[in-house]
């Protein structure tokens, strides 16, 4: 089920105090508290108002001040003050301004260290609300799907549901098959050879059969630290360290669909010490952005302009399509009773990219592998969100897709 509770802002709990900018309070927050509560954001359950301050005094008044809030706005669902969005944006804040906010700063006072958090949320709450305020949507049932689609549609790859274990090990999973996919499509035309080189060079490899072994040690760690529900990992290993440093970068900016945070989806605390920021922008690496990687070797490879979308077309057909789907359903469907047409034998128009004909029942697939603008992605707007799937799964220019 996908959360969608209330997120209280500064002005809920603090209504006569003055908001400053969310650096000014990372600034009055220890250098140890600011470096772990990115990876504690991965781990379950997060705090809440209740709960988010030890100093008693602080604690009674907090809730008090919530209490207040919530009667005088008649809000009977208990709200929130950490959510994934909210920790993801907390993590690009401090990140981008690692230098500005780490160095020198010599705090130790635990209590002031936990209130100067609790703003820094709150403060962030109210950039993450303004994005998802659709106005009232509660009328009729087309407006409250849109509604769930505008709010859970820019952050639907990081699990925003209330228990993702187990949707967290099946990703695990199909992108470990998926990968291995990639490798061996790579392995099968010579052609393809300056996109292996490409990606064993991006992380700090010497073949795929050890970037290979180095994913899976990988996802292994991330299995246990999620079972553990930890955020911390060390590696000793000169080959896993170099491999972990590729994806660790000590330059972060801020971006409307945290672009920098899914590239470098794991910080350096120490040595070689690291942690998650957070878990499936770390399994994405190996799903979608590596589409990324291989899309800069192939255009660097053939002197293409940035904008050119010939890469796009080669991966989905010849991988997505032709290799990955066809390779997958034809293990599916394996027996021989079966009657199959694929894609590689018609190639028409208006016809399946894959059949499968039982006795008399039919099975028809259409391949789409996708993206969209991260500026569609995050804006929060329906209008624009419709618009666009519209455009990859039904018509485009009036014509009907697949």
């Amino acid at each position: 089920m996908i959360n969608t509770k209330l997120r209280l802002v500064f002005q809920d709990v603090f209504p006569d105090e003055e908001e400053e900018d969310v650096l000014e309070y990372l600034k009055g927050i220890s250098s140890f508290t600011l470096l772990n509560i990115i990876g504690f954001c991965n781990t379950s359950p997060q705090p809440n108002f209740d709960n988010f301050t030890s100093d008693k005094k602080i604690h009674n008044d907090i809730i008090e001040r919530v209490i207040k809030y919530s009667k005088e706005n008649d809000i009977r669902e208990k709200p929130v003050v950490v959510s994934r969005e909210g920790s993801l944006r907390l993590a690009e804040i401090i990140l981008s301004h690692r230098q500005e906010l780490i160095e020198g700063n010599t705090n130790d006072d635990k209590s002031v260290d936990e209130l100067n958090l609790l703003k820094a949320f709150l403060i962030i709450n109210k950039e993450v609300n303004a994005k998802q305020n659709l106005g009232e949507a509660t009328d009729n049932i087309e407006k409250m799907t849109d509604m769930m689609i505008a709010i859970s549609f820019s952050i639907s790859d990081i699990g925003i549901y209330s228990n993702n274990n187990l949707e967290f090990v099946k990703l695990l999973y199909t992108t470990i098959i998926r990968f291995e996919m990639l490798v061996e499509f790579l392995r099968s035309n010579a052609d393809y050879k300056y996109l292996e080189d490409d990606l064993i060079k991006y992380f700090n490899q010497a073949s795929l059969e050890e970037l290979t072994k180095e994913v899976k040690y990988l996802f292994a760690k991330l299995l246990e630290m999620k079972a553990a529900n930890g955020f911390k990992f060390k590696m000793d290993d000169k080959n896993s360290l170099a491999f972990v440093l590729s994806l660790t970068s000590n330059v972060i900016t801020e971006d409307d669909d945290f672009t920098n945070l899914r590239n470098y989806p794991i910080y350096q605390l120490e040595d070689k010490v690291f942690s998650i920021i957070d878990y499936f922008f770390v399994i994405d690496k190996f799903y979608k952005s590596i589409k990324f990687v291989l899309k800069n070797s192939f255009h660097n490879f053939h002197n293409l302009p940035k904008r050119d979308r010939r890469f796009f077309e080669f991966f989905n057909t010849h991988f997505s399509e032709d290799f990955l789907m066809k390779n997958t359903l034809d293990k599916i469907f394996e027996k021989k009773y079966f009657i199959k047409k694929t894609v590689a034998q018609t190639g028409g128009q208006r016809e399946p990219d894959y059949y499968i004909r039982h006795n008399n029942r039919v099975f028809l697939f259409e391949n789409k592998d996708v993206l969209i603008a991260k500026q569609i992605r995050s804006s929060g707007d329906i209008e624009k969100i419709n618009t666009v799937l519209k455009s990859k799964f039904l018509k485009v220019n009036g014509t009907d897709i697949g």
